[in-house]
């Protein structure tokens, strides 16, 4: 189970969910994520259109992250890693889900976009 929470930052704030334990789910591969939503569906990660926003990822730990926008489906999608101390923005849309693991695939916190551009600290702990 996760917590959820909201966080400030620069441009308004960022629904941060951070999970106690994992979720991945184990399977035909280890791409498929099951989010903390309760049997609800999950948030609309399909938009497109003119609401186009970003997130700014920042990697404050001591070993690079991995990046992945959730599909409404639950899979992942790679965009890349994250050096330690190194960030990037990346164009989103409200509703997308992004996660954070580390190396080895352990999710690490999830972020979702919101209508302002907004800051997504990836913490030490």
């Amino acid at each position: 189970m996760g917590k959820i929470f909201s966080m400030p930052c620069d441009h308004g704030k960022i629904l941060v969910i951070v999970l106690v334990t994992c979720c991945v789910v184990l399977g035909e591969s280890s791409t498929r994520v099951v989010l903390p939503f309760k049997g609800r569906p999950v948030p609309n990660t399909g938009a497109t259109g003119p609401d186009r926003t970003e997130i700014r990822f920042e990697n404050h730990r001591d070993h690079p992250v991995m990046i992945f926008w959730i599909t409404n489906t639950g899979d992942r999608i790679a965009y890349g890693q994250l050096a330690p101390g190194a960030f990037k923005t990346q164009s989103t849309y409200p509703g997308h889900i992004w996660m954070i693991t580390d190396k080895a695939g352990y999710p690490l916190g999830h972020f979702i976009g919101r209508k302002a551009p907004g800051t997504a600290p990836i913490s030490r702990n």
